[in-house]
């Protein structure tokens, strides 16, 4: 690993025509590592224009993968379940042998992960109970956490989810508790979370953390 500040430099772009989409040309030496950055709304690609380099992705769950390029390789971040839900489902069955009922229940949009607030309350001003942190994959509550979520079906948009919990919202161990409840997804920011015979509106606040700083 290099050492010397001046070992990665950035070359950005800052005429284009693209507003939603910023763009970096990063000269690396040999050995050079660039400083960790993360995209909780966005993806990214990489495009290695010479040379060869390396890149790894954190997921949630402490989960990582590490991969080597060459220059003309692209790397990109992609939400599996998505791009095999957006795939055409006998395609997807035929090549993998999975029932319709498990490529039915896959999730067509990427939710960001970030903490989700009731919208009968404004984000700063959120009770524990109308908070819900989502880490890219399974949910968690100021009452409950270490929860795996897992989509039973999926029925014009309404998501039927099992979720088992693992530790109170502390993160102390407790008695696994599993339950049942529908989601109605409204856009990849917003979602109702249907529990028996109430149904409530969740909006992203912001980034993991949010209400620890409000």
């Amino acid at each position: 690993m290099a050492e010397r500040s001046d070992a990665v430099h950035y070359r950005r772009q800052t005429a284009t025509p693209m507003r939603t989409i910023s763009a970096a040309l990063v000269d690396a030496e040999p050995g050079a590592l660039r400083e960790l950055d993360w995209h909780p709304n966005g993806d990214e690609w990489q495009y290695y224009v010479e040379g060869q380099g390396r890149m790894t992705v954190s997921a949630s769950e402490s989960k990582a993968r590490t991969f080597d390029y060459q220059a003309g390789d692209v790397g990109y971040d992609v939400s599996l379940t998505q791009w095999l839900a957006l795939t055409p489902h006998r395609l997807v069955q035929s090549h993998l042998n999975i029932n319709h009922a498990i490529i039915n229940g896959l999730p067509t949009v990427k939710h960001p992960a970030g903490d989700y607030g009731d919208t009968s309350f404004a984000c700063n001003q959120e009770p524990n109970a109308g908070i819900a942190s989502f880490d890219g994959r399974n949910f968690s509550y100021a009452h409950a956490s270490r929860c795996t979520d897992t989509v039973k079906a999926r029925s014009a948009g309404v998501l039927t989810v099992s979720e088992t919990c693992r530790a109170l919202g502390d993160g102390s161990p407790a008695k696994p508790d599993t339950m049942t409840f529908k989601m109605r997804l409204k856009g990849p920011e917003r979602f109702d979370l249907i529990k028996g015979n109430v149904s409530r509106t969740f909006r992203r606040c912001g980034a993991l953390g949010y209400f620890d700083k409000h």
